[in-house]
């Protein structure tokens, strides 16, 4: 039978056990500014709007730019893990070291500095659809964590009758960001516009082949003034982006 650790024992590994945190995130911050030369690009979406394809593309990107020579699939995997994560608050931004980071909070103008954001957004009945669907298949514990994401709060059962995505917000706060720091794009957008993110986060981005959405939107939802208006803001997001483009 396995002996028991000692009280000693016990209270020394609770101590050590930040210790290596703190050390491993030390590493693991000197070798992401090392590498990737402390870039750092935020993709951030209203959830479930292309978010996660694009942060592993720009990802990818970053590591094809600072490491050409290496093409061993072993190192490539660890690189691309090393260049990317998830921050749940904007405000970790520059704590986090990694260089590619993906969030679902708002804009934060505080946080700005030093740093590129591109944000996704894309139709809210189809989002709030996808998050149906991934409820159904990943259960509750997904559920509350995506909503916690998005800083919000929330039951499953009022996911279209009241704004529990946040969707309003995300794109209110999104749009009040400087053109030189946040690039704007709309998820049916992203194949048309790779240049722009490419020119935008200064490496070649490549996106995986293009497939549609096969989402067939209802005719009836419990609360269809409410799509109404969040499309409404949607829509207006979208003159603003085409304006912005013309500008540049």
């Amino acid at each position: 039978m396995e002996k028991s650790k000692a009280p000693q024992e016990v209270s020394e590994a609770i101590v050590m056990n930040p210790l290596r945190r703190r050390l491993r995130r030390l590493k693991i911050q000197a070798a992401a500014t090392l590498l990737f030369r402390g870039q750092k690009i935020v993709v951030a979406s209203t959830g479930r709007s292309g978010s996660t394809i694009l942060h592993e593309a720009i990802r990818n990107g970053m590591v094809r730019a600072c490491c050409p020579r290496i093409r061993n699939p072993f190192l490539l995997r660890k690189l691309n893990k090393l260049a990317g994560g998830f921050t749940p608050r904007i405000a970790n931004v520059h704590s986090d070291p990694t260089p590619v980071q993906k969030t679902h909070d708002q804009f934060d103008p505080r946080y700005a500095y030093d740093a590129k954001y591109v944000f996704v957004y894309g139709d809210p009945l189809e989002s709030a659809l996808s998050v149906k669907r991934m409820y159904e298949s990943a259960g509750q514990g997904w559920f509350e964590n995506h909503i916690r994401n998005l800083n919000s709060e929330g039951h499953i059962e009022e996911l279209f009758t009241r704004d529990i995505l946040n969707y309003e917000r995300q794109l209110n706060s999104w749009q009040q960001g400087d053109v030189g720091r946040v690039l704007l794009l709309r998820y049916e957008q992203l194949w048309d516009r790779v240049d722009s993110i490419s020119a935008f986060v200064g490496f070649p981005v490549m996106l995986p082949m293009h497939r549609e959405r096969n989402t067939i939107l209802p005719d009836n939802v419990d609360n269809p003034a409410l799509f109404e208006y969040l499309r409404s803001i949607m829509l207006s997001l979208d003159e603003r982006v085409s304006y912005k483009d013309g500008e540049s």
